[in-house]
């Protein structure tokens, strides 16, 4: 039936969340440190040997946590800098894509079938997507706003989704339950007029008439657009699911080669260094200040007193 199929629309997400969370336990196997390692030793030995060349001029980069495998937005603290990374921003995008696609593919089949207009089909797909919003902008405004110990209290995990969770089968068991098969649905009245919104008391044809030009078009093209976010996801984070294609023996080959790689170059750096200097500080050498047009190098004292 025309309603159930915008129904489910309301929960394809869970297909690209699925495909998704598949994907990523490829990501997270023996191999995965290793990959983190891989990359920052590239990273140090890039800089190990601009030393080398030219000690005037070294550039740091900072270090990040390796995301390979997160395709999921965790909303900023309060006074996180910088508040939204661009991978961060493009991640964000799919997954609002993920549940807002499938709303608006639920909504525009519940508003051409019978009870045309906005009937009460569509009433409980906006609420769906009403609490989906709102959760989000509550816990935006929460944690940019509450101070951050209150913020720990009223943004515990699992009290959060417990409570949207509920709200979401709120909302469906009242679809099973018949709450929104209103004959009388003042609703579509006021949306589309007395004369359009009617009830269908010949819906088997109307199925039939509409099955292949709309009702399915529409339900395969919320499917497509699922899988297409999935590999978008995916696409981003090719360059680990290409490294964990690689066999137990091809990895050891890998990193057997890095390594003879590294002390090659420690012993070609370390035979330019002065031995009497070995051991010492940068401050202690009297090297320039780490800096560079693009990152600058600071400490804050009161974050450091923290992990004292």
């Amino acid at each position: 039936m025309p309603h159930t199929l915008a129904l489910r629309q309301l929960y394809y997400w869970l297909f690209c969340a699925i495909i998704l969370s598949g994907a990523a336990g490829g990501f997270a196997d023996q191999w995965s440190s290793h990959a983190f390692l891989a990359d920052f030793l590239d990273g140090r030995l890039r800089n190990l040997r601009d030393a080398a060349r030219r000690r005037d001029n070294i550039f740091l980069r900072p270090i990040e946590p390796w995301d390979g495998g997160n395709y999921s937005w965790k909303y900023p603290k309060r006074g996180q800098k910088p508040q939204m990374t661009g991978r961060q921003k493009v991640l964000l995008l799919p997954a609002i894509a993920a549940v807002a696609f499938p709303v608006v593919i639920a909504f525009i089949m519940s508003w051409y079938t019978p009870t045309t207009g906005l009937g009460d089909r569509g009433i409980m797909e906006l609420s769906f997507a009403g609490m989906w919003i709102l959760n989000f902008l509550i816990t935006m405004s929460g944690s940019l706003m509450l101070p951050e110990k209150n913020l720990h209290q009223l943004f515990k995990i699992y009290f959060w989704n417990t409570f949207w969770s509920l709200g979401s089968l709120y909302i469906l068991f009242g679809a099973f339950q018949g709450w929104y098969n209103n004959c009388k649905s003042w609703s579509a009245y006021f949306s589309k007029g007395a004369s359009e919104a009617f009830i269908d008391l010949n819906m088997r044809d109307t199925i039939q008439k509409n099955i292949f030009k709309f009702y399915l078009p529409m339900t395969a093209a919320s499917l497509v657009t699922q899988l297409l976010i999935a590999a978008f996801v995916i696409w981003i984070n090719w360059e680990v699911v290409r490294f964990t294609t690689w066999s137990d023996d091809e990895n050891r080959v890998f990193f057997d080669r890095h390594r003879r790689i590294e002390e090659m170059e420690m012993a070609h750096i370390s035979d330019q260094e002065d031995p009497s200097e070995r051991g010492l500080l940068a401050s202690e050498r009297g090297l320039p200040t780490m800096a560079s047009e693009e990152w600058t190098v600071s400490f804050e004292e009161d974050r450091l007193r923290e992990y004292v």
